[in-house]
């Protein structure tokens, strides 16, 4: 079992001992020969690791800083440049761009030399090209527009794809890391490349392999941009490489199952936070005991989210999600107002009601306070399978121990109603219904 402490992000804990860790961009991984630095601090207290940690970090980094300062430019960049150029020109300019520039590609990637190669084009008195099927006769066929590279397309899907910044990111690094690993052509791939691709992240070293949850996440961003190509006649409708696959952890995988907390733990949790002087993380965990809400949509609540519906009097927060469902409206239970009062008169300086220190290109809010709950829990004897989405699943159950309908609960957790009747017809429930739910299920004994 490996620990992980969040504000060390480069420490990781093996039977005890503190280990320094840093992956290898993929880069350099070439020039460095190796993907994984892992060196032991020797040291098992956490507060002397740091100490020991720092210099060995800190030459780690080094050596990948130089390493990619002396780098040459990838081969495919120099195939994309040549390409980008070739395309500009027509003619008897076209045949001397190939009988200069290409030919000098051929021979610095094949490792041959001019003379040699003149020697077998005199016969045929013409240029020729490898034509099997290597990397190199791949990428002459993209530099001369007989083949198209996959990331072709990639800038445009950018500006087009609707989803979170954080999400599109996390979606073009695994589209750059399957093109950089496969090195095909968008005409040449095949369902076999691509499951290819899959098993070789099942089947790396212990630190490198993936799961499947992890791996069908980044099939995601290439379905996406699969997609994207497809209707705009980029590849040929039908032709769906990135579906079908085997996505299965390997023999030997342990999956972590996610676990809910008891209702007890719940108020350990908040209150050891309280003890710790964390006010905000300890309002945070309370408002998801009381509504099931996710971390960022809490940390998101402002001001002008408290409301009171017209028609029942009843107060509710309008909460925000991961998708449509999870924008909703969750009633205000009785014991939870006293805190929402204090919270709406001293907003932070935006207005909203948990202040955060987090400052991140995505502006996500909770991420801070996340680390914190990750740590507090660690201390109270919490393991992986619990996390802060635990809370969640503790009002969902606390839900359906009550006998809640499981409409009103859906629209209280903000979960899609998949069946036609409800889901289609029905529509929200009405936010008094919602109310007294939640006030007969939701009983902590504090």
């Amino acid at each position: 079992m490996l620990a992980y402490v969040p504000n060390y992000p480069h420490l990781i804990q093996q039977r005890r001992v503190w280990f320094v860790r840093i992956v290898v961009p993929a880069d350099v991984r070439g020039m460095l020969n190796k993907s994984i630095y892992k060196v032991t601090t020797k040291e098992t207290d956490i507060h002397r690791a740091v100490l020991v940690a720092a210099p060995i970090i800190a030459a780690i980094k080094q050596t990948i800083a130089d390493a990619r300062a002396g780098a040459a430019p990838p081969v495919e960049m120099r195939a994309e440049a040549l390409a980008a150029r070739f395309r500009e020109l027509s003619g008897p300019d076209a045949e001397r761009f190939k009988l200069d520039e290409v030919v000098k590609f051929v021979l610095r990637e094949t490792g041959r030399e001019l003379h040699a190669y003149a020697a077998e084009l005199l016969p045929q008195n013409h240029v020729a090209f490898p034509n099997e099927d290597t990397h190199v006769a791949r990428r002459v066929r993209i530099i001369t527009g007989k083949a198209t590279p996959f990331l072709e397309h990639l800038e445009p899907w950018k500006a087009a794809v609707t989803v979170s910044p954080k999400t599109r990111d996390e979606y073009e690094s695994a589209i750059r890391e399957f093109a950089a690993r496969v090195a095909r052509p968008i005409e040449d791939l095949t369902q076999a490349d691509v499951q290819y691709w899959v098993d070789g992240l099942f089947s790396a070293d212990e630190d490198d392999s993936l799961d499947a949850k992890t791996v069908n996440k980044k099939l995601s961003g290439l379905r996406n941009y699969w997609g994207y190509m497809s209707l705009r006649g980029a590849v040929e409708r039908g032709r769906k490489i990135f579906n079908e696959l085997d996505v299965r952890n390997r023999t030997g995988h342990v999956s972590i199952k996610l676990a809910r907390y008891l209702p007890k733990d719940v108020v350990r949790l908040w209150r050891a936070a309280e003890t710790g002087g964390n006010e905000p993380l300890a309002n945070m965990i309370k408002i998801a005991a009381y509504t099931g809400g996710r971390r960022e949509g809490i940390a998101c609540l402002k001001v002008s989210d408290i409301k009171v519906d017209p028609d029942t009097g009843v107060r509710f927060m309008h909460t925000t999600g991961k998708t449509d469902a999870g924008d909703r409206d969750v009633p205000i239970h009785a014991a939870l107002a006293p805190l929402i009062d204090r919270l709406v008169e001293r907003p932070d300086a935006d207005g909203y009601l948990i202040p955060s220190e987090a400052d991140n290109q995505y502006g996500i809010r909770g991420t801070l306070l996340g680390k914190d709950f990750s740590l507090l829990k660690s201390r109270l004897g919490f393991g992986e399978e619990h996390n802060f989405h635990s809370i969640r699943r503790t009002v969902t159950h606390m839900l359906e121990t009550a006998e809640c309908p499981e409409g009103v609960a859906k629209d209280i957790i903000g979960h899609k109603k998949l069946d036609i009747t409800f889901g289609l017809y029905s529509g929200l429930t009405p936010i008094d219904q919602r109310a007294k739910w939640l006030e007969k299920a939701i009983v902590y004994a504090t």
